[in-house]
């Protein structure tokens, strides 16, 4: 039968001073069904995570004294088909 079968989600948060990742989310959907054959599924996800202060204070002191630019922000996108 077509329609919505799983849906996820994640929220944590943790202590900046002690953790790398001070905020993270995720979630998710799965659809099955979508072109009108039972066995397809769509999904789609999201994540979102955030350096804590302390990690970026690092980072821009490492940055600052070796004269040398920090990393830059990526963007990093997934598509995977499974035939059977």
């Amino acid at each position: 039968m077509p329609g919505f079968r799983a849906s996820c989600g994640w929220l944590a948060g943790a202590p900046g001073d002690r953790n790398l990742v001070d905020f993270y989310f995720d979630t998710g959907l799965v659809y099955k069904g979508p072109f009108g054959r039972g066995d397809d599924s769509v999904g789609i996800g999201f994540a979102y995570a955030r350096v804590g202060d302390s990690a970026r204070g690092l980072d821009r002191d490492t940055a600052f004294f070796t004269h040398s630019r920090p990393g830059r922000a990526r963007r990093c996108w997934r598509l995977a088909i499974r035939l059977r």
